[in-house]
């Protein structure tokens, strides 16, 4: 992304010191750079919601990059604007950019403290960077903050169940996804967990 380089560091910074949740990358891994955005100190937030639609319109046809320079653009007239930043880091996760967007994920959800989605997909980085006790923390803010929502209770489950959690919560969960979810792949993947949990095996 854009000259948002130092806010980026001393922000990021902040985020893995209260929470430790986008701290996955070991020192093997390099971080990737950014690219250097100009901020407006006004914060135009009317232009960041302008170019936040744009930016969803290309994500839903699948340009990321597109997506990615609208996201930025709605970022450089408002740095603090949160759904950017949480659009932003979805971009990088279908791009399998793990660091970037769990940073994205982090910031929004400080910026967005009552909105559930920026803590499902950060949940969703980590636990496909394998941190799953940090995973299960996340889908568990989501699942406080919008328990209605199927899919982050189905998150919470998945990531409960690799974590290699055998316990009530976790059989309970099941059983609502096969009695609520009306996702066939979700369902059948619900009906395979009870059976091996079942049967004792992993």
């Amino acid at each position: 992304m854009v000259a948002r380089l130092s806010l980026l560091l001393g922000l990021a910074g902040l985020a893995v010191a209260e929470t430790g949740c986008a701290n996955f990358l070991t020192g093997e891994s390099p971080r990737p750079a950014y690219r250097t955005i100009q901020v407006n100190p006004g914060r135009d937030t009317e232009a960041a919601k302008e170019a936040n639609r744009a930016g969803l319109d290309h994500l839903a046809g699948g340009r990321l990059e597109q997506a990615a320079e609208a996201f930025e653009r709605a970022l450089s007239a408002d740095v603090e604007f949160g759904p950017a930043h949480n659009n932003l880091g979805k971009v990088y996760y279908r791009q399998e950019d793990w660091y970037r967007a769990a940073w994205e994920f982090e910031y929004a959800g400080k910026l967005l403290p009552r909105h559930a989605e920026p803590r499902n997909n950060l949940g969703l980085v980590l636990e496909r960077a394998g941190e799953l006790d940090r995973a299960v923390n996340c889908c568990r803010d989501a699942v406080g903050l919008e328990a209605d929502r199927i899919e982050y209770r189905a998150n919470l489950v998945r990531a409960l169940v690799r974590r290699g959690d055998r316990t009530r919560e976790v059989r309970s969960r099941l059983r609502q996804l096969l009695e609520e979810d009306s996702r066939p792949e979700w369902r059948a993947w619900a009906k395979k967990q009870q059976i091996r949990m079942d049967s004792g095996s992993d």
